[in-house]
């Protein structure tokens, strides 16, 4: 695509003319005095930067030896409007540091990758959690930790997480830890950490 570079083009756009009526093109009937249409440098300069502006808004550069650029032109554009319109629902919300805090985030194949924190308050039950992000399709996996492991100094009282239940709204996070006596119980008033992976 190419501007128009023949020895009498304008270096400049002219001014358009006062607005007509809208019409069609037409061959005239000069039996009946009909005469046909004149194309006029408006109606030129119209399509040509019309054809300009798509190539030049896909990032192209004018080629007069390419006579492929619009096609190009608009199945980029395309495109990047499909991405757009796929990445505008794509967003990151953090809170906190250190690790905890609310964490979610969708990449352009669709995955989503959410993290949160927490206190139990379990009991054999386990805790229902709910992501901060319902997750459209499903959940894949869910990987949980202690997020303040104090306890385990000396490894004297570790903690054992495990997930279940799991479905794109959340899941059910057991936690036991063991003690002293020696045994295990229901970890309660553990502070959690977990990630979890869906589409």
């Amino acid at each position: 695509m190419h501007r128009i570079d023949s020895a009498t083009a304008s270096p400049t756009l002219p001014t358009p003319d006062a607005v007509g009526s809208p019409g069609y093109f037409s061959h005239g009937n000069v039996s009946a005095g009909v005469s046909y249409t004149v194309t006029t440098n408006d109606w030129g300069n119209a399509v040509q930067e019309e054809i300009v502006n798509v190539v030049l808004g896909a990032g192209e550069t004018l080629d007069k030896t390419n006579n492929g650029q619009l096609l190009t032109s608009i199945n980029t554009i395309a495109a990047n409007v499909a991405n757009a319109s796929m990445l505008a629902g794509f967003y990151r919300y953090v809170t906190g540091s250190g690790g905890g805090g609310e964490f979610f985030e969708r990449f352009p194949d669709g995955t989503i990758i959410q993290a949160n924190s927490g206190t139990s308050s379990s009991s054999c039950n386990g805790d229902v959690i709910t992501f901060p992000l319902a997750f459209p399709n499903n959940c894949w996996t869910v990987i949980a930790q202690e997020s303040a492991p104090t306890g385990w100094t000396n490894c004297t009282i570790p903690t054992i997480f495990g997930t279940d239940t799991i479905s794109g709204t959340g899941f059910k996070l057991y936690i036991a830890r063991w003690v002293t006596t020696p045994a295990f119980v229901p970890g309660n008033a553990i502070s959690y950490r977990y990630i979890a992976i869906g589409f």
